[in-house]
Order: C-alpha cells, then sequence, then structure tokens
C-alpha cells in the first residue's frame, strides 16, 4: 500500500490551531517522544506517555495501526488519534519496535478523518531519517495551521447524542481492537472506524480507547494475536444517521432550556430594571426632602438670628427710655436755671442806677431768695454738664457693644 498520498486542500482553512498540535513517537536509543513545529507543548496536553501504540498487534512491513484516544485532562476533553507502523531503532536495530505521528486535539471532533490519516502517514512514513530535520517540524507546523482547521468542528457545537466515546483517564480506559481493510483507499474502513468512535457510542461507557490494525486481510489476523478484534465500520453513515432524529430532538430540547433561560434572564432584567426606577424615583424623593428641609433650616436660622436682632433693639430702647427718665427732669431744671441767672443779670444791670442812695441793709436770707450766688450757679452747672456727659457716654456704648453686634 502507499505510504503516501498528496494533502487534499480543505474548503476552509485558518491562520492557527491553539487546540491542536502534531506529536510523533520514535525509537532511537529507547522510545523518544517529540512535539512537532512547536517551541512550548501546551499545557492543556497530557504527558506523551499516556498514549501511544502498545503491541496490541504484531506489524507487519506496510501494516499500520491506528490509535484513538478520548482523555480528561484539566477539566477539558482531550482526544489523540496517532498512526503506527513498524520501525527500527535508530541506535540499538530492529528490535520489532513502532513509529509514529499522532495528532492531540482539546475540546473539537474530527470530520475529515481518511484525510488525516492520509496526512499522518505523510509525516509517518519517513519519519527515522526526518524527525530531526527542521523542515520535517516546519512541514507539520504548516499542516496544523493551513490545513487541519478544515477537518475539525468544535465539540460544544454538537448534541450530547453525537459526542461519540467518553473521555477518561488511563486508569479507567477500556480498549476496543478492529481490523480494518488496506484497499484502494488505504485508510477508508480505518476512517469509518475512527469517525464511528468520533460521533457514536462506545461498546461500553468504559471504552475510550480503539486501537485498529489496518491490514491487507482483516479477515484472517495473524494467529499470534493475544486479542479478538472486531471488523472496522465499512461506512458510517447509516449510523449517524440512525443518531440524528435523537440528536435533533435533544438540541430542540437544548434549545427550550436555553430559551427558558434567557426567558428567565429577560424577567430578571425586567425587574431589576424596576427596581433600579424604584431606586431612582426614591432618590429623588429624598433629594427633595433634602432640599426642602434644607431651606426650612435656613428660614429657622435666618428667624433665631432676627429673634436676637429684635430683642437686642427692644433692650435698648429699654435702656434709652430708663435713660430718658433719669433725664427727663434736666429739663425744667435748666429751665428754672436759665430763669434765674437771668433775673440775677437783671438785677445787676439795673444796680450803677441806684448807686446814689445808699442800698438798704437787709437780713441775709431776703437776699438769698431774691437771687444765687455765682458759686451756686457754678455748681449746677457743673453737675448739668457731668448728667450730659453721662447721658452722651451711655448712648455711645449702647452704640457700640450692642447694636454693632446685632448687627453683625
Amino acid at each position: 500500500m502507499a505510504d503516501a498520498e498528496p494533502l487534499r486542500s480543505p474548503a476552509s482553512a485558518s491562520a492557527g490551531t491553539p487546540h491542536a498540535f502534531l506529536e510523533a513517537h520514535h525509537y532511537q536509543g529507547g522510545l523518544r517522544i517529540t512535539p512537532l513545529g512547536l517551541a512550548i507543548r501546551p499545557d492543556w496536553a497530557p504527558e506523551g506517555e499516556r498514549v501511544g501504540f502498545r503491541d496490541e498487534f504484531p506489524l507487519g512491513e506496510g501494516e499500520w495501526a491506528v490509535e484513538f484516544y478520548r482523555l480528561l485532562h484539566q477539566g477539558r476533553r482531550v482526544t489523540w488519534i496517532g498512526l503506527f507502523k513498524r520501525s527500527v531503532d535508530l541506535n540499538f536495530g530492529d528490535r520489532r519496535n513502532h513509529a509514529g505521528v499522532g495528532l492531540w486535539l482539546a475540546d473539537h471532533h474530527l470530520v475529515e478523518a481518511e484525510n488525516l490519516l492520509k496526512a499522518l502517514a505523510t509525516f509517518a512514513g519517513p519519519i527515522e531519517s526526518e524527525i530531526g530535520s527542521p523542515g520535517f517540524a516546519a512541514q507539520a507546523e504548516r499542516f496544523v495551521a493551513d490545513y487541519l482547521p478544515g477537518y475539525l468542528m468544535p465539540s460544544a457545537q454538537l448534541p450530547e447524542a453525537l459526542q461519540g466515546w467518553p473521555s477518561s483517564s488511563p486508569e479507567q480506559a477500556l480498549t476496543q481492537t478492529y481490523t480494518a481493510a488496506a484497499g484502494e483507499r488505504p485508510f477508508g474502513e480505518a476512517a469509518a472506524q475512527v469517525t464511528a468512535a468520533s460521533f457514536l457510542a462506545a461498546p461500553s461507557p468504559a471504552h475510550s480507547r480503539a486501537v485498529i490494525l489496518v491490514t491487507a486481510a482483516p479477515d484472517t489476523p495473524a494467529q499470534e494475536l493475544r486479542l479478538k478484534p472486531e471488523r472496522a465500520r465499512a461506512d458510517v453513515l447509516p449510523a449517524v444517521l440512525r443518531k440524528l432524529p435523537a440528536a435533533v430532538e435533544q438540541a430542540h430540547g437544548r434549545v427550550a432550556v436555553l430559551e427558558r433561560e434567557i426567558a428567565g434572564w429577560h424577567q430578571a432584567k425586567a425587574r431589576t430594571d424596576d427596581a433600579l426606577a424604584q431606586a431612582a424615583a426614591r432618590e429623588q424623593e429624598v433629594r427633595a426632602r433634602l432640599d426642602a428641609a434644607e431651606a426650612d433650616r435656613a428660614e429657622l436660622r435666618r428667624q433665631i438670628e432676627m429673634s436676637d436682632t429684635l430683642k437686642l433693639i427692644n433692650r435698648l430702647c429699654a435702656d434709652m427710655d430708663m435713660i430718658k427718665s433719669h433725664t427727663g427732669a434736666i429739663g425744667p431744671q435748666l429751665t428754672g436755671l436759665e430763669r434765674a441767672i437771668r433775673q440775677q443779670a437783671m438785677n445787676v444791670s439795673a444796680a450803677p442806677s441806684q448807686s446814689h442812695s445808699p442800698a438798704p441793709i437787709k437780713h441775709p436770707q431776703h437776699s438769698a431768695k431774691k437771687g444765687w450766688s455765682s458759686g451756686e450757679i457754678a455748681f449746677v452747672a457743673v453737675v448739668v454738664a457731668a448728667m450730659l456727659a453721662l447721658f452722651f457716654v451711655a448712648l455711645e456704648y449702647f452704640r457700640v457693644t450692642n447694636w454693632s453686634s446685632a448687627i453683625g
């Protein structure tokens, strides 16, 4: 059978696939595992020693072994699809070893199994001589970036009925073996079996690994086989079609669930919007109350300040009334004093005209009644001036202290 065929360009391609890469298993002084076209191996992939051909079949010249393995690693569904051939150890010679190249996938399903197996055969054919070549790794990198995306689809787009074999740990995994014919399409039957494992149910919930022997005589395997392999599917399409109604119904159910969830989210959003609107209205009401309270506070403060001012004014008026009452008698006294002074002045003015006649001798009491002496007049003047000074001093004191503080 042909070891390699030209790669067919996929219907669609992508600039890169961070969820996939190629890895080689070969012997050179023992088993070597080499990622191809990678500077750093992704941490989402399990260790390379967890997968690989385990000599379930003795591989003859021109025969291939296909390994399909579903693993659960770091919460992700990881798939390994490897293609192995008989090989020799580059250091120790022929020890019935094998070599091959496989594909790691994360959360994706393979829809072009036959094209993938052809591509893996292209890489596995010259692996002994090309494994250390930079061109070999560059070709693998180009295949993953430009061709592989057209062979895959995201697992999340498939209903549960078409998710295929389960993912499990190596300790729990059971292996199912098959034989497939290598005819005009060397990997036709093997690809059909890989597709069945990718989309249809496993023989049991514990089966997560399959090994397919691709040989020219699939119905008469070698006698030294320790296992009893089943015949691989020649065509998986009828089985997939039979699954479609259940898958569609399940998809409709999933859509209905999503629609109910979306409706619930819309209702929750509407309730949230109502609550936000009510909260905004309450906020406006509280702000209005705060503004009114602030206005009332300002008015009350103004009234209090005005009340204190009025009290001060009334007190000043009362003090002024008291001063007026105490000084009210000054007016009549001044009037009487003025009259007495004028009378005394008149008496003094008339004295020279009567100087020729001797003045009659009078008793001191009579003279005192007729007028005030100059000393008495001076005393009264001093008292009046003092009272006026006190009055004006009191008025100035109240004006400076109380009135100014009230206005301030």
